[in-house]
């Protein structure tokens, strides 16, 4: 069978048609033919014999249009490209075996011719420059064909194609320096820059596929080398010792030019630091091969400049005239000054002289910047130092106000050297002016000066005086009214500031007095003395109370002379007031004039009634009291001699008891008979010790009524206290009254709680004791006596405890357990390897029975290693226990080493393979998820070194151990390796709506090469999308990787066999194919 691809019914000459042969014969040979017509239905159809190449499926040319199958071959791909002989229709490809009449023909077919191939550059230009950019566009290309460009010295010849000359990348249609023309594309473009090696003129830019049958050339091109220029910064002309920079570029923009200048710098920009001389700088360039140098020629001109300041010294304020002179360079000469801080220009600074002054002191540096008239000004400049000595500020400082008679002293400051007014020369004066003057000072310092004035003024004296109201003589305790005159503002010594002042001296005291007038600040002091006289104390003395109808005699003294208010002027007096009356007297001391007045009350107290209450009665009972309070008086004497008013007697037998009461000298007397009756005796009997939770009756005697301290009011209480408890009863004769008081103590025994303590459930064979406690004696069922009882037969027990009198019994039940035989199992043995263990397990206590081994541990199985004997006690719920041991043997033989694993890889993917190493020797058993409770075996295939897992699966995943097992012992279990498995991804495609597809395969027919695609899902975030199609078929197919991508998405641009392969994240990929049929 013969079939062409791609399959068309017209191609185009220079087109490359592969030819799929099938169903040959192997060895046999073939003949390729170009018919003019069908030569089946045409016999006279001629052979055109226009294949330009016939090539095998790896691109080497057949001769003789001949083919010739394998010894194993029975199909076969073959290129073949139509020359313009072949145009026309109904042509024929045709296929006859050299020795027979066999024949493969295709379908009639039209021969176009191919389409003008266009060539164009941008920039459009016939001169170009090495490492420039340019776009070169390539039309009306033919179908599947490659194409790429070429560079030639003048002559369109291999020999001369100029490979160096040209640097050239494809677009994403094809490689570097080519492009592969698809069926819907209208023009290729390729990115090139021109190298050294093109530099020339008529160079010749072909396009062309790969054997040269379509092209096209653009001629008379000129590629030369970019030029080099220097640019200086700030120019060519500059001032000695200026710092310049020098840039190199290159006529490319674009291009990757390296420059080094003649001192060996390699850079595009070298930098000269105080240039001093005219110099010529070169720099090389080099790009893209091409070598280009150029110069730059600096010229150093200088300026000379003389300065100076006058005068070279000014005070803050004043002016000075700086100047410059310039000679060098190119009329005329511009000036630009600047003055430092704390001084300032006056006028315009663009001049050869200008006026400056300084507002602070010190040295001021101002420079001047000169440019000469050349296109490029030369600039030089220089400093004029100033010195600026401080300005002088006088002032004048003292009391610039006085009073006429006084002086002040004015200070001047601000300089070092003084002239006043009154030609003095220190820098302080004292003046006293009779009236107001003014004064003048000159200060001077460093040369500068300036003059203060100050006025003083003479303000007239004040007078100050002081009067007295009512004088200047008192007595003590008097007051006098001191006012002060001759001014507006006062200050007393007492630091009063009024004008009057009322004092009260208690002895004689100077007061003085500043008297100041307010408008002027003058002032004067006076003072007076107020004499202080002692005063007089009146006082009087008598008898101030009396009983009614009596008298009394009063005294004054305090004085020389004595006025009563009952007119009577002598010191004493004798009244007989009938009611209480005051009475005052004036005494006068007749010398000093100084008086005092006092009084005195005379109370008259009315006639007493004694009288006497007796409490509780005048009747009282034997052995006890009564007291007797007297009223009526302030003072009471009674005849048992006692001197208060309550007198508290206890009379054996009748008695008549008198007092007598006074108060202001006046007494009256009582009397009242205290009667005694005979004493009660009270008694308590009854029973005094009891039981707690028991009673008893207290009986009481020895009167006629009774009251008991619990409420009882019956001669007989009956008592249940439940603890000792104190019980009183007040007896009473109810005929006199007379009652007694007594108690007794009930005391509680406690009452008695019986228990019985002991093991009340033993095991056959055992006995226990039960013992009693509660009492002081115990009684036990079966007359046995004591607190405790040894039994060992099951059953109820009692006792009965007493204690002081009080008793109680107890019964306990003793149950008998059968016994129980601790036994211990060994697993593996009781012969173990150094570093293995035996797992030892107890039994025999039941359930809800315990364990305990010699070690300490409770639990029914442990785990040792080490040699010894090992004894476990049992206990059955029912408390029974047992003992049993074994002896464990740790033999002499070397432990064996942990191993260690290794594998090929932890993370495989579903079908994927793992092998796992393990270290040490001796017989080895694998574990998957193991030891964790029983380890799970992989079985007797894994019993090796290495573990091989193939064809993994999902379930596969976990963790891998082993154990090796050697003269009779075995390893510690190794440290797990762990194996994640990954699932492979799932592959879905999506194709066009336009496509029909067949599952099977699956099968998509669908327009080829429109710029339609299919979009490939499954390979996750960071996935990976590989396509291959079907390019030849020797021996069975030969897939070529066409496109790799990270999006999936594949362009439909030929038909055929294909196969997806989808990789995710993981590495693990899945691979599908189908093939695509065009339509």
């Amino acid at each position: 069978m013969l079939t062409l691809i791609p399959a068309a019914t017209t191609y185009t000459v220079g087109q490359s048609v592969t030819v799929l042969v099938t169903g040959g014969t192997a060895n046999d040979t073939y003949n390729f033919t170009l018919y003019d017509s069908d030569p089946v239905a045409n016999p006279s159809a001629s052979g055109l014999l226009d294949f330009t190449l016939l090539y095998k499926s790896d691109n080497s040319p057949l001769n003789n249009y001949m083919i010739q199958l394998g010894a194993a071959e029975t199909s076969g791909y073959y290129v073949i490209k139509f020359t313009a002989g072949a145009i026309g229709s109904g042509r024929v490809v045709d296929l006859d075996v050299n020795s027979g009449t066999t024949y493969l023909d295709s379908a009639p077919l039209e021969i176009i011719a191919a389409p003008a191939l266009g060539l164009s550059l941008s920039p459009n230009s016939t001169t170009y420059t090495v490492g420039q950019s340019v776009t070169a566009t390539l039309t009306g290309g033919i179908q599947g064909e490659t194409y790429l460009l070429k560079l030639f010295d003048g002559i369109v010849d291999d020999a001369n194609d100029i490979t160096a000359g040209l640097d050239v990348s494809g677009t994403t249609q094809g490689g570097a320096n080519t492009v592969n023309w698809q069926s819907n594309t209208t023009s290729a473009g390729f990115f090139l820059r021109f190298n050294s090696g093109g530099v020339g003129t008529n160079r010749i830019l072909e396009g062309t596929n790969l054997d040269y049958a379509h092209f096209k050339d653009i001629t008379g091109l000129t590629i030369v080398c970019p030029p080099i220029s220097i640019s200086v910064t700030p120019s060519l002309t500059v001032a000695s010792g200026t710092n310049i920079t020098l840039t190199a570029s290159s006529g490319v923009a674009t291009a990757g030019t390296s420059y080094t200048w003649s001192n060996g710098v390699q850079s595009n920009s070298l930098v000269v630091n105080g240039v001093t001389s005219t110099t010529a700088f070169s720099v090389t360039g080099l790009t893209s091969g091409c070598v280009a140098t150029t110069t730059a020629t600096v010229e150093v001109v200088s300026l000379t400049l003389v300065s100076s300041a006058s005068p070279s010294t000014v005070c803050v304020g004043s002016l000075a005239s700086l100047s410059v002179a310039a000679s060098g360079g190119t009329g005329p000469y511009t000036y630009t000054w600047a003055a430092p801080s704390g001084a300032a220009i006056s006028g315009a600074s663009n001049t050869s002289v200008v006026s400056v002054s300084g507002s602070t002191s010190g040295m001021k540096t101002f420079t001047v910047t000169v440019a000469d008239g050349s296109g490029t000004p030369i600039r030089s400049f220089t400093t004029v130092d100033l010195t600026v000595n401080p300005s002088v500020t006088a002032s004048i400082a003292g009391n610039l106000t006085i009073c006429a008679g006084t002086s002040t002293t004015l200070t001047a400051s601000g300089g070092s050297s003084f002239l006043w007014s009154n030609a003095a020369s220190t820098s302080a004066i004292t003046v006293s002016p009779t009236s107001t003057t003014a004064y003048s000072v000159t200060v001077s310092n460093g040369g500068c000066s300036a003059t203060a004035t100050a006025t003083v003024t003479v303000n007239p004296a004040v007078t100050a005086s002081i009067a007295a109201n009512p004088g200047l003589t008192i007595c003590a305790g008097n007051s006098t009214t001191l006012t002060a005159s001759g001014g507006t503002g006062f200050l007393w010594s007492n630091a009063a500031s009024t004008s009057a002042i009322t004092v009260s001296p208690t002895s004689t005291t100077a007061f003085s007095v500043t008297v100041t007038e307010t408008t002027t600040g003058c002032s004067s002091t006076t003072s007076v003395m107020v004499t202080v006289n002692p005063a007089v104390t009146a006082s009087i003395s008598g008898n101030l109370t009396i009983c009614t109808a009596g008298s009394t005699t009063l005294t004054a003294s305090g004085g020389t002379s004595y006025l009563w208010s009952d007119a009577s002027s002598t010191s004493a007096i004798t009244v007989s007031p009938t009611s209480t009356t005051v009475y005052s007297v004036t005494v006068t001391n007749i010398t000093t004039g100084c008086s005092s007045t006092t009084s005195v009350t005379v109370t008259v107290n009315a006639a007493l009634t004694a009288n006497i209450t007796p409490n509780p009665s005048l009747t009282i009972c034997a052995g006890t009291s009564t007291t007797l309070t007297a009223t009526g008086g302030t003072s009471y004497a009674w005849s048992n001699g006692v001197n208060t008013a309550a007198n508290p007697v206890s009379p054996t037998s009748t008695t008549a008891y008198s007092v007598t009461v006074s108060n202001g000298g006046c007494s009256a007397t009582a009397t009242a008979t205290v009667t005694v009756n005979s004493a009660v005796t009270a008694s308590i009997s009854g029973n005094l010790t009891i039981c707690a939770g028991t009673s008893t009756t207290l009986t009481a005697s020895g009167g006629t009524g009774y009251a008991w301290s619990n409420g009882v009011n019956t001669a007989a209480n009956p008592v249940s206290p439940t603890s000792t408890t104190a019980f009183s009863v007040t007896v009473t004769n109810i005929t006199t009254g007379c009652s007694s008081t007594t108690s007794v103590m009930v005391t509680v025994n406690p009452a008695v709680t019986a228990s019985i303590a002991g093991n009340l459930t033993i095991c056959v064979g055992t006995s226990t004791t039960l013992t009693a406690s509660g009492g002081t004696t115990y009684n036990w069922t079966g007359g046995v006596n004591g607190a405790t009882l040894p039994v060992s037969v099951a059953g109820l027990y009692s006792v009965t405890a007493t204690s002081l009198g009080c008793s109680a019994t107890a019964t306990a039940t003793v149950t008998v357990n059968p016994s129980i035989t601790a036994s211990i199992a060994a697993s593996p043995s009781l012969t173990i390897c150094p570093g293995s263990v035996v797992m030892l397990t107890a039994s025999g206590a039941g359930s809800g029975g315990s364990y305990r081994w010699s070690n300490a541990e409770q639990t029914p199985a442990i785990s040792v290693g080490t040699s010894g004997p090992y004894t476990v006690t049992a206990t059955s719920a029912g408390g029974c226990s047992s003992t049993a041991m074994v002896t464990v043997d740790v033999t002499s033989s070397a432990p064996l080493a942990q191993p260690t694993l290794s594998a090929s890889s932890s993370m495989v993917c579903v079908g994927g393979a793992v092998s796992v190493t393990a270290t040490g020797t001796g017989t080895y058993q694998w574990y998957k998820d193991g030891p964790s409770g029983v380890p799970v075996s992989l079985g007797a295939a894994q019993q090796g070194a290495v573990l091989s897992l193939n064809g993994v699966q999902a379930s596969q995943a976990g963790s891998y151990s082993v154990v090796i097992q050697a003269s009779g012992c075995s390893s510690a279990t190794s440290t797990a390796f762990t194996l994640t498995v990954n699932p492979l991804p799932t592959v879905t495609i999506a194709f066009p709506t336009v496509a029909s597809v067949n599952p099977a395969g699956p099968v998509i027919t669908v327009p080829v090469g429109q710029g339609l695609s299919y979009q490939v899902f499954g390979g996750g975030t960071n996935g990976r999308y590989e396509r291959k199609i079907i390019e030849a078929m020797i021996n069975g197919y030969i897939l070529r990787t066409v496109i790799e991508n990270r999006d999936g998405v594949f362009l439909i641009d030929r038909a055929g066999p294909y196969s997806i392969t989808v990789t995710d994240a993981n590495g693990c990929s899945r691979t599908v194919t189908g093939e695509i049929v065009g339509r």
